[in-house]
């Protein structure tokens, strides 16, 4: 078989696209589980390959607690992106790990489905979160992680964004950069 010159090229969009369908696959794989909880565990671990495989190495991706200072915790967070130089993990156990809320940059709750209960779940994850920090400079970036929508394909944008809206403020999810 003989191969094609080497234009110097390379299709970005198919890159991220082949990226995506092999992302989109794992998931598929994962929502074969019947038991919830292991559906959950298998997705999130989908979740941190992928931004642990992307991100610069001073990013980590992992389940967390978040706390601050004055000894006030989160809930439990799916998946929070933390600088993994410059702050140091507090008590890292393989059943959870405690970072301080300075080292937060995102946090996201992963989900089979996207529902209206789902994205008001998560945004009440990433408001205990949010509470905690002591500096306002840097804003946590909020998102949730769900590869299907209960919501019919027509109708998405008009439906997430009416239940964007009913969220309160501090609950607040961002779906792009602000």
């Amino acid at each position: 078989m003989s191969r094609n010159p080497d234009s110097g090229r390379i299709n970005l969009a198919e890159v991220f696209r082949r990226v995506q369908t092999e992302m989109l696959a794992h998931l598929a794989v994962g929502s074969l589980f019947e038991h919830g909880s292991t559906q959950g565990s298998a997705s999130e671990q989908d979740w941190i390959h992928l931004f642990n495989l992307y991100l610069p190495k001073r990013f980590r991706t992992a389940p967390v607690f978040v706390v601050n200072s004055n000894g006030h915790r989160s809930r439990q967070i799916d998946l929070a992106i933390f600088d993994n130089l410059e702050s140091p993990l507090l008590f890292p156990r393989e059943s959870a790990l405690y970072i301080p809320v300075e080292s937060v940059y995102a946090t996201f709750e992963v989900k089979s489905t996207l529902t209206a209960p789902s994205l008001r779940d998560a945004g009440m994850k990433a408001a205990s979160v949010r509470s905690l920090r002591t500096d306002l400079t840097r804003p946590i970036l909020a998102g949730i992680l769900a590869p299907s929508s209960l919501w019919l394909p027509r109708f998405f944008k008009s439906t997430l964004s009416r239940n964007l809206a009913k969220l309160k403020p501090s609950h607040e999810i961002d779906w792009g950069v602000p």
